[in-house]
């Protein structure tokens, strides 16, 4: 993780600022820069997400969900 903020940070697309209240702790911002790419990606991701279900019904994603749900808590 620290190596991802890192990298984050390297790009100017988040700044790390020194929690006052806890000094081991680190708050990660969005810079503009990063405001700018994630309003970017959310559109793109938008698009994505419709285009992938357009033909499938509210109650057979709202089934899938269900199903998935099963799966995961299986596996807890």
């Amino acid at each position: 993780m620290t190596r991802l903020i890192h990298n984050l940070e390297k790009q100017g697309l988040v700044t790390r600022v020194q929690d006052e209240k806890d000094k081991r702790a680190n708050l990660i911002y969005l810079t503009k820069k990063g405001s700018e790419l994630e309003k970017k990606a959310s559109g793109i991701i938008n698009k994505v997400v419709e285009k992938t279900l357009a033909q499938i019904s509210e109650e057979e994603i709202l089934a899938c969900r269900n199903v998935l749900k099963k799966i995961f808590e299986n596996l807890e």
